[in-house]
């Protein structure tokens, strides 16, 4: 996810009426540009001196969809001939970010048992962290997933989320039952129908729109 942040200051002398056209203009771009996710243009309330007119922030769900926005014609009909006359000067910054939706639609593709879904997740150099060690790769990931949904019907939910920019940090409550006799998973036998409930803390970190870390801690 990338959020794009823009700070407009206006000529001096412009007035209320021309600072809520521009605002209201970058509200308009959403019916025109698809992979704009959501904007918030607000004015400044003048709390402090020397800050900004009017900051934009926006969201999309990857960096080419950030590119798509910055380069669309809407930017030249709807903003240019609002804020063009008016503008003094202006600087932007993206960042990436993980929120709480793009977690829990992670879990539902675990919970999928589709290895595929999953996969448009992980970033090419993913790598996953756990008492069982490390595993590199989309590939390698996959081929545990498989492993454990060949033998389980395995679920996971998000108990809590903490977000800071690209990381999220996860409770987890993880919900195996045994399609089939197993002998030996985490040092314990089950047998087919008997059931193991885990607590297990995530920490993921996103990276060019995708999971690129992954630790996952046991709970008790």
């Amino acid at each position: 996810m990338i959020r794009s942040v823009t700070f407009i200051r206006f000529r001096a002398g412009t007035d209320e009426a021309s600072r809520e056209a521009v605002r209201q203009a970058y509200l308009g771009l959403p019916a025109h540009i698809p992979e704009l996710l959501s904007i918030s243009p607000g004015l400044d309330l003048g709390l402090l001196p020397e800050t900004a007119d009017l900051a934009v922030v926006a969201e999309f769900a990857t960096a080419a969809d950030f590119l798509a926005y910055s380069q669309h014609p809407a930017q030249v009909e709807l903003i240019l001939p609002v804020c063009g006359p008016v503008l003094e000067s202006w600087l932007t910054l993206q960042h990436e970010f993980i929120d709480a939706a793009y977690m829990r639609a992670y879990y539902e593709a675990y919970n999928s048992e589709d290895p595929e879904r999953l996969r448009g997740f992980y970033h090419p150099e993913v790598e996953l962290h756990s008492s069982q060690g490390v595993l590199h790769g989309p590939d390698a990931i996959l081929d545990t997933y498989r492993f454990i949904t060949s033998n389980f019907s395995d679920r996971m939910s998000a108990e809590s989320i903490t977000l800071a920019g690209a990381t999220a940090v996860v409770d987890i409550r993880d919900c195996f039952v045994a399609k089939v006799d197993v002998p030996d998973f985490l040092g314990m036998a089950l047998e087919a129908g008997q059931s193991l409930e885990l607590r297990l803390r995530g920490t993921y970190t996103l990276r060019d729109g995708a999971l690129f870390r992954i630790v996952i801690d046991h709970e008790g």
